[in-house]
């Protein structure tokens, strides 16, 4: 079936000009500061032809109808609705002149607190991305995913969900979360398995100019303009402690001073960080010919003018251990 869908895109492809990138976050990786770059740039980006379509006409009537709310299944005639819906409003993009369109949307592949319920990441999103490139008629050019460590996820996901009204996290949910089986790169996986279009995985910190250079496959010049707008960022420790105080909750379990919180043990972190370097191992082995990784830093794309395939070079200084020797040792001391 997805072979079916990349022969049909790819027909759609060759009749219209319009590429369509599909930018999923994921939470917790300036997302927010990326859409808010393409919003200030929206001249200098209609100037080159690319569109933009983030949260404020996602989350209203552009794709209502294509994801079930929590415990809901979507109704057939709303999904067609949806379908006729967006792909008007393609076809009015096109007749504009684009020729890249930007969509993203962090709440696409799930919710940091569904994740957090299920002390997992992002455990419905293959199902989830496969309806989402079914409402666009699979005229979607690539996939577009932002990783982050997860000893920076977790506890800046942590944080933001507390800030918001969310109890503090029990130990235990911390330590289902710590020791957890899901990699981000089984995150690629159900990704890849659900739907066609190829994936292209970027690292948390990379500049949004960069971003767009590498979600455009270099077809278009990023604006140098507003690249410095970093949004949203975690609460600290002060704020964290002002907002559970602010509702009577137990704000002398923030640790005082103005730093970031950390809700993880040392043995926790040690799980996390151990997490991630599973995926990196996986990641910089080729990430199982699934997906292309650009880890590049907040300029290399400008500086280096080639992309970085992933599986072409391991991580500095940890040529010693294997990719599956990595994935079978976190899971054996994450269970101990």
């Amino acid at each position: 079936m997805i072979d079916t869908h990349r022969r049909i895109a790819a027909r759609r492809r060759g009749a219209r000009q319009m590429d369509v990138i599909l930018h999923i976050g994921a939470h917790r990786t300036a997302t927010t500061s990326f859409q808010h770059y393409l919003r200030l740039n929206g001249p200098a980006l209609q100037r080159r032809r690319v569109g933009f379509w983030g949260p404020l006409r996602t989350r209203g009537a552009l794709l209502a109808g294509v994801l079930p709310a929590t415990n809901e299944v979507v109704d057939p005639k709303a999904r067609d609705t949806a379908r006729r819906r967006i792909e008007t409003a393609l076809r009015r993009a096109e007749a504009a002149g684009l020729r890249h369109l930007v969509v993203s949307e962090e709440n696409l592949p799930g919710t940091p607190a569904h994740n957090m319920r299920q002390a997992q990441l992002y455990p419905d999103v293959g199902a989830r991305i496969a309806r989402v490139s079914e409402a666009f008629g699979h005229r979607i050019s690539r996939v577009v995913m932002t990783l982050r460590p997860q000893p920076g996820y977790w506890p800046s996901a942590l944080a933001c969900a507390v800030e918001r009204g969310h109890p503090l996290p029990a130990r235990a949910q911390l330590d289902r979360i710590a020791r957890g089986p899901r990699l981000w790169q089984d995150v690629v996986r159900d990704l890849a398995s659900h739907q066609g279009a190829p994936i292209v995985l970027l690292r948390h910190r990379t500049a949004p100019d960069d971003m767009l250079t590498a979600m455009t496959a270099r077809a278009v010049a990023a604006p140098q303009d507003h690249t410095d707008h970093w949004l949203n960022a975690a609460p600290d420790r002060a704020e964290l402690r002002a907002a559970l105080d602010a509702r009577g909750a137990m704000a002398c379990a923030i640790p005082a001073g103005e730093g970031a919180w950390q809700p993880f043990t040392p043995d926790q972190r040690a799980l996390l960080a151990e997490a991630w370097q599973d995926d990196e191992f996986w990641l910089a082995a080729g990430a199982g010919g699934l997906a292309t990784y650009l880890p590049t830093g907040r300029s290399g794309l400008r500086k280096t003018e080639q992309s970085e395939r992933a599986g072409q070079h391991l991580p500095p200084g940890r040529h010693q251990r294997g990719q599956a020797h990595g994935i079978e040792k976190r899971r054996m001391v994450g269970h101990r």
